[in-house]
């Protein structure tokens, strides 16, 4: 009997649903845990790891720093290195640095992003994530901003969409999330996915070519996104957890600890031995040393076990001795070479990953610290980058706005790639256009000897008593002396020793060449070498750095 037509077609149909229910299957299997240590990761285009995939590495990273001590110590060191002891920020000229520091100031920025502890958890959030999208609220009137971060997990449910032309140019944030809404009236909770758009800082089309929504989910122009990644190969969109290669060595050290200490417990189950001669001294002694504490019984407790100090008493022959458990299991020490593959993989040393300062000598400790030197100082000059495009934006805005407060004071261009240019415009104080610049400075990261610092700045001023050669304003030398004294606040306490008017920024000229000329012959006539004596007309510095003391003396007083 043949089949009728509808039956094939449904039969068909059922196979091709089998089918497609079965490729999914298998596409979950490849992004599943394929058992408790490993990971398939699917490849996008053979350049790097799918959304999802990449989502999997994120949530290992953040339970790692959680959970596993190694990571979160080597995580919390860096981010103590780059931010422990603050930063300092400054905008030139004078009149854009309120804003710069209101924007700092401000109570919503300094939670997210300007505070203290924001900016160290961002720095966390940075190697355990690798990606920062920070979202950038201006106000249309006065062009305030408001900083907010959008989580990576929403980014990655959606998509980065780049310029066709060039991956390198992101032009537009695909953010998909789930919102609740929680009713005051009702005290109901709804639930809903949203989608939304979002475009670079950078990227500024014309208005023109702007779109209110892409298939119904809106695209908010006025909240740019600038993308901050770490991590991963350049040709990525997104960065890869910095703790990524880290993160199967410090399983393997917690597991290898984990076996130790189950051996240990495992030894520790008998610890006295008691040899008898026959089966009646064998009952004999377990009525003795019988007891039902730690058992689980639950009757009245008749026969305790001694306490500490009690006495044994036995027959000739008979006595009870600790087993012997030296040398009968491995060292914790052993799996050391487990930990330096983690040290290796955060790049922070063994001393300080494990915190333990006898691993090495004083020798290799100090080797030890350049590198990490080099790796703090590389993420404090991302950081200062990250603050200079975030402030040259708000200043931007601030500028172009029209109740924006330089609105008339400073001017900002575009160039041939729309790259904004903000100068200070001609007719105030300075004189000619001056551009708008930023300032980001850091503490020194390691504590280096403050009598050698401050003697190579008084060199580097007096130069030994040679002739000066010029250049250094006096506010300058006295900001690095202060700053190698470990003051803070340089910037205001420089204000108050110096007011305007006292001519502290003023550049010393290097000497003419008379002057030159009558040092050495007044040299040559005192039979010492050439250059070896600063001629007494130019000893200004000097005398300058002492009047620095004695004023600093008089207003720590004060």
């Amino acid at each position: 009997m043949t089949k009728t037509r509808a039956a094939l077609a449904a039969e068909n149909g059922q196979l091709l649903e089998t089918v497609e229910l079965f490729v999914e299957r298998l596409a979950e299997l490849e992004l599943a845990l394929d058992d408790t240590d490993w990971i398939r990761m699917s490849i996008d285009g053979s350049s790097e790891f799918s959304n999802q995939g990449l989502l999997k590495i994120v949530t290992l990273a953040r339970l790692a720093y959680l959970k596993n001590p190694l990571i979160n110590r080597a995580v919390t060191v860096q981010a103590h290195y780059v931010f422990g002891q603050g930063m300092n920020i400054e905008a030139k000229p004078d009149d854009v640095d309120p804003v710069v520091q209101a924007f700092l100031d401000h109570p919503k920025n300094s939670v997210e992003l300007t505070g203290h502890q924001a900016r160290t958890m961002k720095e966390i959030t940075l190697q355990l994530e690798s990606n920062l999208f920070f979202v950038l609220f201006t106000n249309s009137s006065n062009g305030r901003v408001i900083v907010r971060k959008i989580p990576v997990d929403e980014i990655l449910a959606g998509d980065i969409i780049c310029n066709p032309e060039d991956r390198k140019e992101p032009w537009l944030y695909k953010r998909v999330w789930t919102q609740r809404t929680f009713q005051l009236a009702t005290g109901e909770t709804s639930v809903s996915t949203m989608t939304a758009y979002y475009p670079d800082w950078r990227y500024r089309p014309a208005p023109s070519e702007r779109v209110d929504s892409i298939k119904d989910d809106p695209v908010h122009w006025d909240q740019p996104v600038k993308h901050v990644k770490v991590g991963g190969l350049d040709d990525m969109r997104f960065g890869v957890p910095e703790v990524y290669s880290a993160l199967d060595w410090a399983k393997a050290v917690t597991k290898d600890l984990e076996r130790y200490a189950t051996l240990r417990a495992a030894l520790a189950r008998f610890a006295w031995f008691m040899a008898q001669k026959s089966t009646k001294g064998i009952d004999a002694a377990k009525r003795k040393l019988g007891t039902t504490l730690g058992s689980g019984g639950t009757g009245i407790e008749d026969n305790p076990p001694p306490v500490t100090g009690s006495m044994f008493i036995g027959l000739e022959g008979t006595k009870p001795e600790p087993i012997r458990t030296a040398g009968m299991t491995p060292s914790p020490d052993d799996g050391r070479r487990l930990g330096l593959m983690v040290a290796a993989g955060t790049g922070i040393p063994e001393t300080m990953l494990f915190g333990d300062a006898d691993v090495g000598n004083l020798a290799t400790s100090k080797t030890l610290d350049r590198p990490t030197e080099l790796k703090m100082l590389d993420r404090q000059t991302l950081w200062a980058d990250i603050f200079k495009d975030l402030l040259g934006y708000v200043v931007e805005q601030a500028a172009e706005r029209v109740n924006g407060p330089l609105a008339g004071v400073v001017t900002v261009e575009h160039d041939e790639d729309d790259e904004a240019i903000v100068r200070l415009k001609a007719g105030t104080d300075e004189g000619d256009d001056v551009f708008v610049s930023y300032e980001v400075t850091f503490p020194d990261i390691l504590e280096r000897d403050v009598v050698a610092r401050i003697d190579s700045i008084v060199s580097a001023v007096t130069l030994d008593g040679k002739t000066p050669f010029g250049g250094i304003d006096l506010r300058t030398s006295v900001g690095l002396l202060l700053r190698a004294l470990g003051m803070e606040d340089v910037d205001e306490l420089l204000d108050e020793l110096a007011p305007e008017g006292t001519g502290w920024d003023d550049v010393r000229p290097g000497p003419t060449e008379e002057e030159k000329l009558a040092a050495e012959l007044a040299v040559k006539s005192a039979g010492q070498p050439v250059g070896s004596q600063l001629p007494s007309k130019d000893d200004q510095v000097a005398e300058a750095l002492r009047d620095v003391r004695s004023a600093l003396a008089a207003l720590l007083k004060g």
